[in-house]
């Protein structure tokens, strides 16, 4: 589950904060790492995260119901091709989908 903190304003009122989560992009040789911030989280909307690590970097696209997902502690696997190359986003990895492998993903969205 989504890790959260609770922290105590000066009035007295409970504030929840989401901690961000770290998404990875495999494929094509090589990897990435983008982050969705605890306030995107909070917010469940669309939003494009940057993911670096490389020699270049990727902008995803992510609709509100992926960012909700996330921010619901599941697992959320997105393939996505820009105009560089193809790679498979994948947020909360630790959550297991059964029989997905990198070929499997490639081929569904080939489809």
């Amino acid at each position: 589950m989504l890790a959260k903190q609770l922290f105590y304003a000066c009035a007295g009122l409970l504030l929840l904060v989401v901690d961000d989560v770290t998404g990875v992009a495999t494929g094509s040789g090589h990897t990435h790492t983008g982050v969705i911030t605890g306030v995107q989280l909070d917010a469940g909307v669309a939003v494009e995260i940057i993911f670096s690590g490389s020699a270049h970097t990727h902008n995803l696209p992510l609709t509100g119901t992926e960012v909700q997902t996330v921010a619901q502690g599941q697992r959320v696997e997105k393939f996505y091709t820009d105009a560089l190359h193809a790679h498979l986003y994948t947020f909360n990895p630790g959550v297991q989908v059964e029989g997905k492998t990198w070929g499997d993903v490639k081929q569904a969205y080939r489809k």
